[in-house]
């Protein structure tokens, strides 16, 4: 019989991509491992601007966890 423990989900740092094009960030964080939502509002349908995002720049989420875009 064999046991293995998991120390869980590998965690990633989240990329600060306020200020950033909805495109760069998109890439930056798909290439760290996330995946990426938008939230555009009525005040962003025609924006392309990064206004805020659901997990700060710097703090860790588990590999593969959705991050939110707020566009403006």
């Amino acid at each position: 019989m064999t046991l293995t423990l998991s120390k869980g989900p590998e965690m990633v740092e989240v990329p600060d991509v306020v200020g950033d094009s909805v495109d760069d960030a998109r890439r930056e964080l798909e290439e760290a491992g996330f995946r990426v939502e938008e939230d555009r509002g009525l005040l962003g349908l025609f924006g392309d601007t990064v206004k805020k995002q659901s997990v700060e720049g710097g703090d860790t989420a588990p590999k593969g966890s959705t991050v939110t875009l707020t566009i403006r």
